[in-house]
């Protein structure tokens, strides 16, 4: 079976997508191995480790921290509206502060 759907199946990633994101980020063992390759086959009863958690739900989290370090913006106590379909990294940020 392919790494990237190894990830989903065994809940180790939310989609595909994200598994395939981790993967070529380096945050993923094979066998004790560091793998980059999505396709790469994972063998009968190898052992699988991801590296890191995230601690975001998405990548526009990161985005919005850096923006926050960047510009001197006082979130805390006002009024926020994170408009868009993604998976709410910045309402997440903005929650935590």
């Amino acid at each position: 079976m392919r790494l990237d759907r190894y990830l989903v199946e065994r809940g180790l990633a939310e989609s595909r997508e994200k598994a395939k994101r981790l993967i070529a980020e380096g945050k993923v063992r094979v066998g004790g191995r560091v793998v980059t390759k999505p396709a790469h086959p994972v063998p009968e009863g190898a052992e699988v480790a991801l590296l890191a958690e995230e601690r975001y739900v998405g990548r526009g989290a990161y985005k919005l921290l850096g923006a926050l370090s960047a510009f001197p913006v006082a979130v805390e106590g006002k009024v926020s509206a994170d408009l868009g379909a993604s998976t709410g990294g910045f309402t997440q940020v903005l929650l935590e502060r």
